[in-house]
């Protein structure tokens, strides 16, 4: 409680951060990234399962692999279903 104050300074001060950002220019998104979606050929990675292909934020992806990488950190075993 005694920190809630605080917390909303800065709470406000990223939100008025991301305001003054540049809207994200779509680009093509997998839409469904996760480490089985990939194939290594040789010197490149390639991407399977596309039925998800769509414009949207180059971000997305990138979250989406990340919090992957993340639950197969604290689960090897979620790496196998």
């Amino acid at each position: 409680p005694a920190l809630t104050g605080d917390l909303s300074a800065v709470i406000g001060w990223l939100t008025g951060r991301c305001d003054a950002l540049p809207a994200p220019r779509p680009v093509p998104v997998h839409g469904d990234m996760h480490l089985d979606q990939c194939l290594l050929a040789e010197d490149r990675v390639l991407l399977a399962d596309l039925d998800e292909l769509a414009a949207g934020d180059a971000e997305q992806d990138l979250a989406a692999l990340c919090v992957d990488f993340r639950l197969r950190a604290a689960s090897p075993a979620a790496g196998d279903a």
